[in-house]
């Protein structure tokens, strides 16, 4: 007869984990809280937008989970119904936890759906990070190409800046699209390297 789990590995133990963190920031959160402020801020604030900023929120995170959906084809296609679900789990816990630890929470609750391994999964969501880091640094060199009086040593900087993320974002892009051809690449030019070759071929 089969022994049952330790408790900590119980699902109503990580719920009440789960709750437990969650209530302990929202504390947090509201002992700070100017409440007659809050109140006034919400009695003069103009809702006739609201309803289009709710559909642009939606709009940008069904993208994001479709961006996602790429991004984890190493793994196997998945839907972008699939990946919405824990990608706005995750967003919303990063407007409560600290250091976004909403991203850790999403790729628990997208491994618990689809019995994935996580450091696979959390290699997506750094991938991310590079496309994000590449879309922020082409908008700087944007920015900075239309300031006059710039010293040309920041031009030359930004302008080197943009290409090695432009490399990262090619790099990633064929890694996502051919992983087993990029890999095969990888593994060719690992070979000419003397170090690396001699330890494959002491492990082999």
């Amino acid at each position: 007869m089969s022994q049952p789990p330790p408790f900590y590995r119980r699902r109503w133990f990580s719920f009440a984990v789960g709750v437990a963190v969650s209530v302990a920031c929202l504390g947090g959160i509201l002992v700070r809280l100017d409440f007659e402020q809050l109140k006034s801020a919400f009695t003069t604030a103009d809702y006739r937008a609201f309803p289009l900023m709710i559909g642009v929120v939606f709009c940008l995170l069904w993208l994001n989970a479709w961006r996602w959906t790429w991004l984890l084809r190493p793994m196997g296609r998945f839907e972008t119904r699939e990946t919405f679900p824990p990608l706005v789990i995750g967003f919303a816990m990063n407007n409560i936890l600290p250091a976004r630890l909403g991203e850790l929470i999403r790729v628990h609750v997208f491994c618990r759906r689809h019995k994935s391994a996580p450091m696979s999964v959390l290699a997506g969501v750094a991938l991310e990070r590079v496309f994000d880091i590449v879309a922020i640094v082409a908008f700087f060199i944007v920015g900075l190409s239309f300031l006059p009086d710039v010293d040309p040593r920041i031009h030359q900087s930004a302008w080197v800046l943009g290409g090695l993320s432009l490399a990262a974002f090619a790099s990633a892009g064929a890694y996502v699209l051919w992983t087993e051809r990029a890999t095969r690449i990888l593994d060719a030019v690992l070979q000419r390297i003397p170090l690396v070759s001699d330890s494959a071929s002491t492990a082999a």
